[in-house]
């Protein structure tokens, strides 16, 4: 029950945070400067993951919006090579379960990050899938 409660006040947007979207969404120059570290981010993501894309270990689709990387695997449940990741490159992913039994076999990767962090961690996961 608890959870329940935690899930809708973590992940459901409240009403001022509605009205600041849509007063975001009125004036894009709000937001042009985030969204262009965004879209960088995002092309520096499909540029470093290359190497894994070419040698099949993963695959995924070029995002067109968002700031999420839904990477598939060849594990049937990517869960333990999450926490093979965490543990052995030091990079936090999400495992494709926490969406539904259909993501096990994917890995999710938050790209909304600063540059040079997102830059060392994917460094890192290139070389520890390697």
């Amino acid at each position: 029950p608890l959870a329940g409660m935690q899930d809708a006040l973590l992940n459901c947007l409240n009403n001022p945070a509605q009205y600041a979207a849509i007063y975001a969404l009125q004036h894009p120059e709000l937001t042009q400067g985030l969204y262009n570290i965004v879209r960088h981010n995002r092309d520096l993501c499909v540029r470093s993951l290359a190497p894994l894309v070419q040698r099949e270990i993963i695959s995924f689709q070029k995002p067109s919006g968002g700031f999420f990387l839904f990477m598939k695997t060849e594990e049937k449940d990517a869960t333990n090579l999450c926490m093979s990741i965490l543990h052995g490159a030091k990079v936090s992913m999400v495992p494709g379960t926490s969406f539904g039994p259909s993501g096990a076999s994917f890995i999710r990767l938050c790209y909304a990050r600063e540059t040079v962090l997102l830059e060392e961690g994917l460094r890192r996961i290139v070389t520890f899938l390697s």
